[in-house]
């Protein structure tokens, strides 16, 4: 039988689940909005706007690490007792 502590602390208590599927949605929200920062950058380019090829990569990175944050919280909650 859970202890009240266990109740309270959202590591080990029933609420565990509900924590792990906001950091999933969190972390999606995330990677959308990074993906469309890139995309919009992309847009940019291929207008002739002004760009820069260094802006560009961090924004593929950062869209890319966004991802992979994304996949890690997807993964994490399916293996949740």
């Amino acid at each position: 039988m859970p202890s009240s502590q266990d109740a309270e602390d959202p590591a080990t208590g029933p609420r565990k689940r509900e924590r792990a599927a906001a950091d999933v949605s969190i972390a999606k929200a995330e990677a959308r909005y990074h993906r469309d920062r890139l995309a919009l950058y992309k847009a940019r380019v291929n207008s002739g706007k002004p760009t820069s090829l260094t802006r560009l990569r961090e924004l593929e990175r950062t869209a890319a690490r966004a991802e992979d944050r994304a996949r890690q919280a997807q993964t994490s909650t399916t293996t949740l007792p």
